[in-house]
């Protein structure tokens, strides 16, 4: 019979069953959220209640004993979303304690390889959308951007572009999962957020979105235009939120209405 922790899909809650994992006699060998979890006859299951304290103590042994970036690479794994990655995490942190900080090194290694590979993947959204973000005016002088992410990858961005837009009032929207960062200037904080319907751009972004699209389209080298690799730089997922590629003024959902009559 197998034993599965069914924890409440936060890092903490993640980090929780971790410790469980740890200090208990019924070792995991699955580490479920409980809304992914598909119950069998063969599996015994133990529901982790989330503890602070405990996950506090994880982390800071984490750090202390493996450093910094093997705890960012658990973090930016956990971003992932994956439906497995309670599981690789718990694994990766058994041996990453038993190898110690070079654990980074040991990419072929059947449970170290696997959270590296989350690993890049969010690194390489983020990196990507880092590049792609773009920010529109709104009438009451609010910037705000829409994306929709494989990877729940806001928080990397909010720190992202509160260092890059320092002063400024600005929203930055995950469509899929409804959540946004909201920043005032001084502070940012992410947010359950739905898309308002009577939200109207400032009067003058019409004219700077089509100052860019014809930028765009006049800076190209038609003799040099690859779109094998214009895809690969900006994949097509994401163009949809693209002003060069589609205007948001166009009447599409869930796009913002123009100001314009």
């Amino acid at each position: 019979m197998s034993v599965v922790y069914l924890y409440d899909g936060s890092f903490e809650g993640l980090m929780t069953a971790v410790y469980e994992g740890y200090y208990t006699d019924h070792k995991p060998d699955a580490i479920i959220t409980e809304d992914a979890y598909k119950p069998t006859f063969f599996d015994q299951t133990i529901v982790i209640y989330t503890d602070h304290i405990k996950t506090t103590k994880v982390v800071n042994s984490i750090k202390e004993k493996l450093g910094e970036e093997v705890l960012q690479t658990i973090l930016y794994a956990f971003l992932s979303e994956d439906e497995e990655l309670g599981t690789l995490v718990y694994r990766f942190i058994r041996v990453a304690f038993k190898i110690g900080p070079s654990c980074l090194e040991y990419r072929a290694h059947e449970d170290i390889g696997p959270v590296l590979d989350l690993y890049r993947k969010v690194t390489r959204e983020s990196h990507h959308l880092l590049g792609l973000i773009r920010f529109m005016e709104l009438e009451s002088n609010v910037l705000y951007s829409q994306f929709e992410g494989t990877h729940n990858v806001l928080s990397i961005l909010g720190s992202h572009f509160f260092n890059r837009l320092s002063g400024e009032r600005w929203i930055l929207h995950d469509l899929k999962r409804s959540t946004a960062v909201l920043c005032d200037g001084e502070s940012w904080n992410i947010q359950e957020v739905q898309l308002p319907e009577n939200v109207k751009f400032h009067e003058r972004e019409e004219l700077f979105q089509e100052l860019w699209q014809t930028y765009y389209k006049h800076i190209a080298i038609q003799e040099r235009v690859n779109p094998k690799l214009q895809m690969q730089n900006m994949p097509k997922k994401y163009w949809k939120y693209l002003i060069e590629m589609s205007s948001p003024f166009e009447k599409q959902k869930p796009r913002l209405s123009s100001n314009r009559a």
